[in-house]
């Protein structure tokens, strides 16, 4: 059983809860930053009528928590290696989760580093707009100043109300960290925010992510390779040439490009194919085609044609 979940497959976003699982609506957990997944198995296992997608960006722990899931053969969970922020915006239609848990985040305590918490205004819009009405978000944390920091975030955003706030919960499952903190008698708290109404935004994966690609009659070789180490930079969306590479009659350009908070590493392939030159990714690395990647294959194209 497979379950590590690659978005980037799918050809039209956001996609249905239908097309994630190949099967029948039912309601969706959704958990960010499930560690070592002992909790997103239990939950899962537990819970055979439900979804459960669980998002994490260290590969090692989305490996080992495949193993856990195998040993239960399960068939409603999937897991994503990718930042949530950017998933769950992209991935998920209006209305689609029914609970989403955040379970003991780094709360990125120096004040340099608050940029780096979770619960920023355009995620919880984000959340917002993914969660059901009356949806629940759930935040576990063993940090007083940070459950009370974002109980107040939500407090004063109109769309939510909170539900429920508890110091030294007991629930199940629990976490391989909450059990080691109960033996240690370390205080955690509990937070579950409730959402009241709907709130639109803007993704920026709404339209057909066709593969970009660019015909280009003549090259110069010698702007191809002046490519390496170029920046762009159009309407927040910035490119960076890293590195370019040749192979008897084709190119390989590393590129990095960054928008919305979010970045990418791939390829771009440049080839001889009749008459003319073609430009296009690399299918390998195959990156989200984003307003950003799409605008890569358009700037380099231009630029090698001169």
């Amino acid at each position: 059983m497979f379950y590590l979940l690659n978005p980037k497959k799918f050809n039209d976003f956001p996609v249905t809860i239908e097309n994630i699982f190949n099967s029948k609506k039912r309601n969706l957990t959704v958990e960010i930053g499930f560690g070592g997944g002992e909790y997103l198995a239990e939950l899962s296992n537990n819970n055979k009528d439900n979804y459960f997608i669980g998002i994490e960006t260290s590969i090692t722990s989305c490996l080992r928590t495949e193993k856990k899931l195998s040993k239960y053969s399960l068939k409603n969970v999937k897991i994503i290696n990718d930042d949530a922020k950017f998933v769950i915006r992209e991935l998920f239609d209006e209305e689609s989760i029914k609970k989403i848990i955040v379970n003991f985040p780094c709360p990125w305590p120096k004040k340099r580093h608050e940029n780096k918490r979770i619960f920023d205004d355009s995620f919880i819009n984000t959340l917002n707009n993914v969660l059901e009405i009356n949806g629940e978000i759930e935040l576990a944390t063993d940090v007083e100043w940070y459950s009370l920091e974002v109980k107040e975030q939500f407090e004063k955003n109109e769309n939510f109300e909170i539900v429920k706030y508890e110091k030294n919960f007991d629930r199940t499952p629990k976490t391989r960290y909450e059990m080691k903190w109960e033996e240690m008698g370390r205080d955690k708290y509990l937070l579950i925010i409730r959402k009241k109404k709907h709130l639109k935004i803007k993704r920026i994966l709404e339209e057909k992510s066709e593969m970009p690609h660019s015909k280009i009659q003549e090259i110069n070789e010698e702007n191809i390779f002046s490519l390496k180490n170029k920046k762009i930079s159009e309407n927040e969306k910035i490119i960076v040439i890293k590195n370019v590479f040749k192979s008897e009659d084709s190119y390989l350009i590393k590129t990095y490009t960054s928008e919305e908070e979010y970045d990418q590493e791939f390829f771009l392939v440049l080839y001889k194919k009749d008459n003319y030159w073609l430009l296009k990714l690399d299918e390998i690395t195959n990156p989200y085609r984003t307003p950003a990647v799409k605008l890569s294959v358009e700037k380099i194209s231009e630029y090698i044609s001169r």
